[in-house]
């Protein structure tokens, strides 16, 4: 991904944790969770392959790496808002 780029690139959480707030806010069963899930994620990969040239995802292409599972997405958010201004 092309760097110097003005806008922060989080990278929040980890699939299973976002399947269990599917589960959770959406109510979706965990099968369809994980799906939609799972989709995200591959529609997310093909964009960095097409876009960004990006074959395989790593940490350090993102500049803010958050784990919401210990922070709750309030905070989060109050942290990309902060990483975005420097």
């Amino acid at each position: 991904m092309a760097r110097g780029s003005a806008a922060a690139r989080p990278l929040l959480e980890e699939a299973r944790v976002r399947a269990e707030r599917l589960v959770r806010e959406a109510k979706l069963d965990e099968r369809r969770a994980r799906k939609a899930v799972q989709d995200s994620d591959r529609q997310g990969r093909e964009y960095l392959r097409r876009f960004c040239d990006v074959g395989r995802e790593l940490l350090t292409h993102y500049d803010l790496v958050i784990n919401t599972d210990a922070l709750p997405s309030s905070r989060a958010a109050e942290l990309i808002v902060t990483a975005s201004q420097r």
